[in-house]
Order: C-alpha cells, then structure tokens, then sequence
C-alpha cells in the first residue's frame, strides 16, 4: 500500500482552490437569479448602471467573505504565503516520499 502525504502548501492550494471555487459557484448562481430580476427593473425603469454596481458590489462582498474565512482558519503566516504563490505563480513543491 503507497501512502502519498501532501505538503502544507499543497493542503493550502488545495483548501484555497475548493474555496475560490465555491465562491465562483456561489456567484453564479446569485448572477443567474439576478437576470431575472434585472427584467423586472428594466421594465421599472431603474437604470441598468445602479443595478450592475449593486451585483458587482454584492459579489465583492462575497469574495471577501471567503477570503475572510481561508484567513481565519489558516492564519495570517499560512495564508499570505498562499497569495505570494499565487501572485507568483508557482507550484507548491511536493512533499518528499
């Protein structure tokens, strides 16, 4: 039996990807709702501008919700050096075997 352990940053990627894709998720399914809705405000007369900055603002929040949530559970250490990887666009190195 092979027994294959991952690094911490693999379980932070991993963690962090499952999370972003929740979100994403997330926010389809909210944008989805919200077309039907924005019949209903187009046939009002509300302008298209005021809804589309509610829908973005609405989504901001949610993504920094979740962001919010990976910063709690795995502490500013962990999580600021999930975003340098990510913003530099590496690959955790993996655990040795």
């Amino acid at each position: 039996m092979t027994i294959q352990t991952l690094s911490q940053d693999e379980l932070d990627d991993a963690y962090h990807c499952a999370v972003f894709d929740c979100d994403h998720v997330l926010s389809d399914v909210i944008r989805r709702m919200f077309l039907a809705v924005q019949e209903q405000i187009v046939a009002e007369g509300i302008s298209l501008t005021y809804w589309a900055t509610f829908r973005d603002d609405l989504h901001n929040e949610i993504a920094q919700a979740f962001n919010e949530c990976e910063l709690k559970h795995m502490g500013g250490q962990r999580y600021d050096a999930l975003m340098a990887r990510l913003w530099a666009g590496k690959k955790p190195e993996a655990s040795p075997q």
